[in-house]
């Protein structure tokens, strides 16, 4: 094989091959603000967060999107789980065509009040919003997880 004929081979090898993110769904946990509130009864725990969703547009088709439990997390600790997170505009599961992305906004409300002392726990320092998705094209779970935050009302 000449040289010139090995180049080209190996450039139709990598031309051919997608990333991950051009074949799959990807999701992220963004814009995560939420707040911490004792009250007589226990803590309450309110605020928001999105997630957007994308399929790469080099997909094999489209996907439905369910989504699995939201907790919130510090290190290996799991401080809150389930998180009370409620779609806003949207019902799950979710469609996306190939190429597609959708931002979905979450409303976290105080509808169970956790124990008081959960509270200090919570504003003991960043934590992160984790989660998973998951979709019917590739039939397997996508964790999610936000960048640090640390909640207001501490």
């Amino acid at each position: 094989m000449t040289r010139l004929s090995w180049l080209g081979t190996a450039l139709l090898l990598t031309v051919g091959c997608g990333s991950k993110e051009s074949i799959a769904l990807s999701a992220i946990v963004r814009n995560v603000d939420l707040a911490v509130e004792q009250k007589t009864l226990g803590t309450a725990l309110t605020g928001s967060f999105e997630l957007q969703l994308e399929l790469g547009a080099e997909a094999s088709g489209s996907t439905q999107v369910s989504i699995e439990a939201f907790a919130l997390v510090r290190g290996a600790d799991t401080l809150v789980s389930p998180l009370a997170a409620t779609p806003v505009g949207a019902t799950f599961p979710v469609s996306l065509g190939k190429g597609q992305k959708k931002t979905i906004a979450f409303q976290v409300g105080d509808a169970n009040l956790l124990e008081p002392s959960v509270k200090d726990a919570l504003c003991a320092g960043a934590l992160r919003l984790r989660g998973a998705v998951s979709d019917t094209l590739a039939n397997e779970k996508t964790p999610l997880q936000s960048a640090d935050v640390t909640l207001s009302g501490c």
